[in-house]
């Protein structure tokens, strides 16, 4: 419901911010000539600067660490920018729409749609109830700049710390009762990681309470990595909580998959069916294997690859993973593996919407039961598409352990753009001509 609200209030905005455009270049008038022409094409830019509202995240509202305002221009340019392109593709309404008129709209849309945004947040947008992890110097700093900060929209909830004393409401083992009994919304950790890997631990087993965390940065983590900030009076926080792809980088990643599949298939065709007349001749079963997989959200699908395994290779051991020198595999089965060719019917999942090019490597419900007990966030790898090819793919093999797996994985995700997928793709074709990696 809130969402049909803001595109109904955008829409207003958008035509709204056009038509004042007009009147100011033709100084308080709209010519009849200039008005049927924006008569004739209001719907289509309406139409398509919602697209670009909605590709760049702008109905997501996140409560946090969100810049509105750049989100709006990145929206409002590259909008404005396709609707110049199709209005100067027709001559006849190109005469109507002065390119002054679109200079002062991009500057009216940005604002109002922008504007409007940070109102609603200010005066709507709830109290989040917050959690202070760490009694020391610094949780007390945090604390200290909370208190003191008008419109943080926070309510400081309490502490949670080793030692005790007032709002003290547990120590870091009471850590998911406390936010569960407090109704927390969000959480900032002050103490550094790697001195309490329990803790940590202890975090990532409250994905399902829907908690945002937070942490002070330290010195490293402050030079190195790609890190997304936030900032509560003089105290900078980096957002822990690892977040889907989404917005315009969701799109094009979809696109890019689409083409590129589509493409592959036509071109290799040839080559497949060489391929699918080894596998025949090599060992006796089916040429395609087919496997149940756990995808994007936890949903199910059906995996296909080029069966590289004897038939029936778990019939007396049951669910085994994939290891060094596995004597399940054949021997044109173990070159397949090597080269990668065994992944590419898989681009049929990517034309399905099942998989992506790049992503983590989905892996069997068999097995995703036991890791989501025995490796603290293993759900966080579902929150995108899983993959063909991906970070643990060009820097491991088939035999990486699952932990091991689940550090590339939350690497990617956390840092994902286009520029990683290409570097990704070039880096397989590496892995595929030095058939280093996989056994």
């Amino acid at each position: 419901m809130w969402i049909i609200f803001s595109v109904i209030i955008d829409a207003l905005l958008i035509n709204a911010g056009i038509i004042a455009s007009f009147l100011i270049r033709f100084g308080g008038n709209l010519p009849s000539e200039n008005f049927e022409a924006y008569h004739a094409m209001w719907m289509v830019i309406t139409s398509i600067m919602l697209l670009a509202l909605y590709g760049s995240g702008a109905y997501l509202w996140k409560k946090d660490g969100e810049d509105i305002h750049a989100t709006i221009l990145k929206a409002t340019t590259a909008g404005m920018l396709v609707v110049i392109g199709i209005i100067y593709a027709n001559r006849s309404i190109a005469i109507a729409f002065p390119t002054s008129v679109f200079i002062i709209s991009w500057f009216l849309n940005t604002f109002l749609l922008s504007g409007w945004r940070v109102l609603i947040r200010e005066l709507i947008m709830p109290i989040r109830r917050l959690l202070i992890v760490g009694t020391g110097d610094e949780g007390m700093a945090v604390a200290e700049e909370i208190q003191k900060a008008t419109k943080s929209g926070y309510e400081l909830v309490g502490f949670i710390g080793e030692t005790r004393g007032e709002n003290v409401l547990g120590q870091y083992l009471d850590l998911l009762r406390v936010i569960q009994e407090h109704k927390i919304d969000e959480a900032i950790i002050t103490i550094p990681p790697i001195t309490n890997q329990e803790l940590w631990n202890i975090v990532l087993s409250c994905e399902d309470e829907r908690v945002r965390f937070k942490t002070v940065p330290d010195i490293y983590e402050s030079v190195i990595g790609k890190l997304e900030t936030i900032q509560i009076e003089t105290i900078p926080l980096i957002d822990v909580n690892i977040q889907p792809i989404s917005g315009w980088n969701r799109s094009i990643k979809r696109g890019m998959d689409m083409v590129a599949s589509l493409l592959t298939i036509i071109i290799l065709s040839p080559f497949l069916l060489i391929v699918a007349l080894l596998i025949k001749f090599d060992s006796s079963g089916p040429i395609i294997f087919s496997q149940e997989r756990v995808g994007r959200d936890g949903n199910l699908f059906k995996i296909y690859k080029f069966r590289t395994m004897k038939t029936d290779a778990e019939q007396d051991t049951g669910p085994v993973l994939a290891k060094k020198d596995d004597e399940r595999i054949t021997k044109l089965g173990r070159f397949l593996r090597q080269t990668r060719i065994d992944e590419i019917p898989q681009c049929l999942n990517v034309l399905l919407g099942q998989m992506s090019l790049v992503g983590p490597r989905p892996e069997r419900l068999f097995f995703v039961e036991q890791f989501k007990t025995t490796i603290p966030g293993y759900t966080k790898r579902f929150k995108v598409r899983p993959g063909i090819t991906g970070l643990a793919q060009v820097n491991a093999g088939y035999d990486i352990s699952p932990k091991s797996k689940l550090k590339y994985d939350l690497l990617y995700v956390k840092n994902y753009s286009l520029v990683l997928d290409f570097k990704l793709m070039l880096k397989t074709l590496l892995v595929i001509f030095n058939r280093k990696g996989a056994h």
